[in-house]
């Protein structure tokens, strides 16, 4: 954007970005998205890939920051639960080594190498640019800094002068909070804290969700009590992505790489009676495997394989249940991911970037052929795109007559969908309401009825201050 007259110029096209990005005095921009860290003049052209993400190491890359010598920079690599390591690289790819571990969005300037720290501190080292390392002990400049699992909340500029997001209790948590259809909110669920993956109760009684950080567990939520259990114990292992069955009796949840467990899909019985029983473990070590939906039957498990936190790479796979049964790939398509099934079983709505952006599309569902092993096909008997302006998130009202899904800048969208035996037919689509929904991490879920939506909104506060400080390089202990 130029800042004199606002107008916007588009650069480069590149599916999910957000991971951050930088520019170099030369005019030469680097930007990190899902296969790595990648290269483009500001001037506009192709973009070409600087560092590709090696994905038997790091799940992820992002916040890549120029050294002043505009050739090389910094750049975080890491993998679920963990806030990464800062990596030193240049664009020549003759360096790319280990520079610090942890040191969440290190930034140089004025001599130092700034970066987030423990217990929400953000600290500075003095670095030594031309031989690229660090020279001295860390040193606090301020603290409380507002800071999520990846990223510390704050820049710097070369003259001195340092903007951050001020901490306060809470801050990085979220407050589950029920919306009408209309944006109007209702009420609160439990107390704040970092929850991911929402999923009601075939009955709306129960709620089912992954939270904690930087390792999640599952618990439960009694939404007519107002009680809380916690249904996993293991601090070492991440869990996420819960599935309940249609009788509320089991929960599907999966676990991470990073951890001690096996990499796959387990399930528990809904009331912490018993142990975790594998369903599927992943077929590779630094791939996962996690369930998206259970069929109303309980006969089927949709479930992707890949990587969680790179969907670029992900596709959508379907688990019959019993003794005897293989997996089969379902939909054949580029980065295909949270496939749901139907009310009845007969369709799958799923999100997918095969269009170069995330749309939601809907697929037939065939038992018979999923149980005859046929059914992998890039269009399994048909295929019909439900969003038209980017969507995800899809979820269906009880009665199939609705899909829901997340579309351009967090508005809940609702599609009108008909469905006659082997026919589907996509009706209006009509913006319900915008949803103060963090863009790394988008999880709610809507009832039955499709009268109420579930949402995890900023705890405490609509917005917390900006804070900016002059001649911060004289601060520290």
């Amino acid at each position: 954007m130029d800042v004199s007259s606002g107008r916007l110029a588009t650069i480069s096209e590149t599916p999910l970005l957000g991971r951050g990005g930088t520019c170099s005095r030369e005019g030469i921009i680097l930007f990190a998205a899902e296969g790595g860290i990648f290269q483009v003049p500001i001037a506009g052209g192709s973009a070409t890939t600087v560092i590709p993400r090696d994905a038997s190491k790091f799940s992820f890359v992002g916040q890549p920051k120029f050294l002043p010598d505009g050739k090389h920079f910094l750049y975080v690599a890491g993998n679920p639960g963990t806030p990464g390591d800062t990596y030193l690289a240049s664009l020549d790819g003759k360096t790319n080594r280990l520079l610090l571990q942890g040191g969440r969005n290190a930034v140089y300037a004025s001599g130092r190498l700034v970066f987030g720290g423990r217990d929400g501190t953000l600290v500075a080292a003095p670095f030594d640019v031309r031989r690229g390392e660090l020279t001295g002990k860390a040193q606090r400049i301020v603290e409380p800094v507002a800071s999520t699992t990846y990223t510390t909340l704050f820049d710097v500029s070369l003259n001195g002068v340092l903007v951050f997001e001020s901490s306060s209790p809470g801050t990085g948590e979220t407050q589950l909070a029920w919306f009408d259809r209309d944006g109007k909110r209702q009420s609160f669920v439990g107390p704040p804290a970092a929850y991911y993956d929402l999923r009601l109760s075939r009955d709306g009684h129960r709620l089912a969700f992954s939270a904690g950080n930087p390792k999640s567990e599952i618990w439960l939520d009694d939404l007519e009590r107002g009680t809380r259990m916690r249904l996993t114990f293991d601090p070492d292992t991440d869990k996420g992505v819960p599935v309940w069955s249609a009788d509320g009796e089991r929960l599907l949840f999966s676990t991470l790489r990073g951890g001690k467990a096996d990499v796959g899909i387990f399930e528990k019985s809904s009331n912490g009676v018993g142990a975790e029983k594998p369903v599927l473990r992943s077929d590779r070590a630094d791939q996962e495997a996690w369930a998206t939906d259970l069929s109303r039957d309980g006969r089927f498990v949709l479930f992707c394989r890949g990587d969680m936190f790179n969907t670029s790479e992900a596709e959508i796979w379907v688990l019959p249940l019993g003794a005897g049964k293989k997996a089969s790939l379902f939909v054949r398509a580029t980065a295909a991911f949270d496939a749901q099934f139907s009310p009845g079983g007969r369709w799958v709505a799923y999100t997918s970037l095969e269009s170069g952006s995330p749309q939601v599309y809907v697929v037939p569902f065939d038992a018979d052929k999923i149980l005859n092993g046929t059914v992998a096909d890039s269009a399994p008997g048909g295929k019909w795109q439900i969003s038209s302006e980017g969507g995800s998130v899809p979820r269906w009202r009880e009665d199939g007559k609705e899909i829901f899904y997340v579309g351009h800048e967090n508005t809940f969208m609702v599609v009108k969908v008909e469905t006659k035996g082997t026919a589907f037919e996509v009706g209006s689509t009509k913006p319900l309401f915008t949803a103060p929904l963090n863009p790394l991490n988008v999880t709610y879920d809507v009832t039955r009825n499709g009268t109420r939506f579930l949402v995890p909104v900023a705890s405490g506060v609509e917005s917390l201050p900006l804070t900016v400080m002059f001649n911060w390089p004289s601060r520290g202990d």
